[in-house]
């Protein structure tokens, strides 16, 4: 209802398969569905904060999106609330679901640049010098070798000084959010 942009990912670690719902689907659908839907971030709503962690349902949504029936869903969130897993405030027409300790879940951590070039790694003026042909070099413009170039490419860090290596997050100077250099 309130965040219909469903870009990111969400961290989901190795140890829930020892969590206690893990072996109930309906119970364990529903929680990832819930760590998925949650907001990442506070957000205003009809004059009301809505905070991290938190999202805005009703239980015929929820049963809708998670494939449960209505009895399934009301079960499911029943276990959920016993073992402290989410909260719910429940008004005439929506439910404000909690996820408790969603900061443990989810927790915000800056991205790490490196600190300093790797030594079989070239530094920016030595990637401009390899790349520049010297008097005696063919200049090659096929389009293979141009894409070659361009999957060797690197974005560079929010401020420009660093190149940021492909695979690893940098923020978006323009928009501020998190992204991974694919090399494109």
């Amino acid at each position: 209802m309130i965040n219909d942009n469903y870009t990111g990912w969400i961290k989901l670690h190795r140890s829930i398969l020892e969590w206690e719902w893990w072996d109930d689907r309906n119970a364990r659908d529903l929680f990832i569905y819930c760590l998925l839907k949650a907001n990442h971030e506070d957000v205003k709503w009809h004059g009301q904060i809505i905070e991290r962690g938190t999202f805005i349902t009703s239980r015929d949504e929820l049963a809708k999106k998670t494939g449960l029936t209505i009895q399934q869903t009301r079960t499911a969130l029943e276990k959920l609330i016993s073992t402290s897993e989410i909260t719910k405030q429940t008004t005439n027409k929506i439910t404000i679901i909690t996820i408790c300790n969603y900061d443990k879940y989810q927790e915000l951590q800056p991205i790490e640049q490196p600190t300093e070039q790797p030594d079989n790694q070239p530094t920016n003026t030595q990637q401009i010098t390899n790349k520049q042909p010297t008097n005696n070099q063919q200049i090659t413009t096929s389009k293979e070798s141009k894409k070659v170039k361009n999957k060797e490419s690197s974005y560079l860090s929010n401020r420009g000084e660093k190149p940021v290596p492909i695979g690893q997050p940098y923020r978006d100077p323009i928009t501020g959010r998190i992204r991974f250099n694919t090399g494109r």
